[in-house]
């Protein structure tokens, strides 16, 4: 009597999680409702306590990788390396306020890309903040701000590994290499980054004021060692190549940005500018919601309801290549849209370790993935806990974003964004 029940009762179970997440009762932390979930889980045997250990070699690297992103990301947040290049970016803008916009966009862009979306979403929120006040900005034009901010650390978490962990889910998943991962993504984040910027300048940007007179506070004040700024930047210098020495000799990619962080909190330390307590700080409920989750989802595997979806990826498989990058992009973004991107890209990887896949297919069909887990979710508001961690962090501001205003302006922008993602990718010969 209870087998044939259990696949509908793991479902139950995955969409009681994926609510409670988005609604969080008592403001819990959506991390907390995976735990639980994934305990149940295994306590009621809808997956067995050994398929943990599977589980396990599965997510180790990524989520070692995604700490020790957010890591170094929270440290060099304080001291003071973000403030420091966003003043440079709004004196760069003279008071023309689309070259602050657009510097502002370039630079969350960046951010993303080498320290995660999650990251740059606590990083960013604050810096905009700044900028609307010494813009002297209205309530109006400040929303349109934050908005897109908001809309481009996800977007622009396309071109590396690290800068998004769904990316790290995915590539490891597949054995995707950190150089060819890059190399096919890099093209694809500069066409997404600069429609980004031209369309939030159309549909929001322009409810700014063209200039304003403005006196940006000198950098180098935000700066509390300028000594330990230049080491910071060239330890980030000497993690790039070591990433680009991982795809020539494949290690884990956890490896380099573990030690890293470890390097760059000593030095921290040592200049005595290390607050420990505010590294409690990060978006750390991600790490415990991306683990509960893949035990959800390794269960709404074993329950056989994830055959529909990879009898769907098979078919985008057998299309043509501009027809299979469409097929798994648009698939991965209604997924990730409707119930997380982190679920989403660790179901459709799932599916995908199905198929027996050429190198190039398997490289183009898990970057389509990618794509549409990292731009799709952008929809709407449960679509990324980047997104959740961004609006919790505005209502501390005493800012509120209504679900209604967020879905208008996360259709106009992600739809043709994600587009511009997929034809571009499609462009790319594997």
């Amino acid at each position: 009597m209870a087998a044939p029940l259990t696949p509908a009762l793991t479902l139950v179970l995955f969409l009681a999680v994926v609510v409670a997440s988005v609604m969080r009762p008592g403001r819990l932390s959506p991390g907390l409702f995976a735990a639980v979930g994934a305990a149940v889980a295994v306590a009621v045997g809808f997956t067995a306590p050994s398929s943990l250990s599977t589980i396990w070699s599965l997510i180790w690297d990524p989520t070692l990788a995604f700490v020790a992103a957010i890591v170094m990301s929270l440290v060099l947040d304080q001291i003071g390396v973000f403030a420091w290049a966003a003043r440079h970016v709004l004196i760069a803008a003279r008071g023309h306020t689309f070259l602050a916009f657009g510097g502002l966009l370039l630079l969350a862009a960046v951010v993303s890309m080498l320290f995660n979306n999650d990251g740059s979403a606590l990083i960013m929120t604050p810096i905009a903040l700044e900028m609307a006040a010494l813009f002297a900005l209205g309530p109006g034009p400040s929303m349109a701000l934050l908005l897109s901010v908001g809309f481009m650390v996800d977007a622009a978490s396309l071109p590396l590994p690290i800068s998004n962990l769904v990316n790290i889910l995915a590539t490891d998943s597949a054995h995707i290499s950190f150089v060819a991962f890059a190399q096919t993504m890099l093209p694809v984040d500069v066409a997404v980054v600069t429609a980004s910027v031209v369309l939030t300048w159309v549909l929001l940007g322009r409810r700014l004021p063209e200039q304003v007179a403005v006196e940006v506070p000198d950098p180098a004040a935000a700066v509390p060692d300028l000594v330990l700024l230049r080491r910071a930047l060239l330890l980030i210098g000497a993690l790039l190549v070591a990433y680009v020495a991982s795809g020539l000799h494949p290690f884990p990619v956890s490896l380099p940005a573990t030690a890293a962080a470890a390097v760059l909190v000593v030095m921290a330390q040592r200049r005595r500018l290390l607050r420990p307590r505010a590294l409690f700080s990060g978006p750390w409920q991600v790490v415990a919601f991306s683990i509960g989750m893949y035990v959800l989802i390794f269960a709404l595997g074993q329950s056989g309801l994830l055959a529909s979806l990879q009898s769907a990826l098979a078919w985008a498989s057998r299309l043509s290549p501009a027809g299979g990058v469409f097929a798994v992009g648009l698939i991965t973004a209604a997924l990730s849209a409707l119930v997380n991107n982190l679920p989403a890209i660790m179901a459709v990887m799932l599916g995908l370790g199905h198929l027996t896949l050429s190198h190039g297919a398997s490289l183009s069909l898990t970057a389509a993935a990618a794509v549409g887990a990292d731009i799709g979710p952008k929809i709407s508001p449960i679509g990324s806990l980047a997104t959740l961690i961004w609006l919790h962090r505005l209502e501390r501001h005493g800012i509120s974003i209504s679900w209604r205003t967020y879905v208008g302006v996360g259709v106009v922008l992600t739809v043709p964004v994600l587009l511009v993602a997929l034809v571009t990718l499609a462009s790319i010969p594997h």
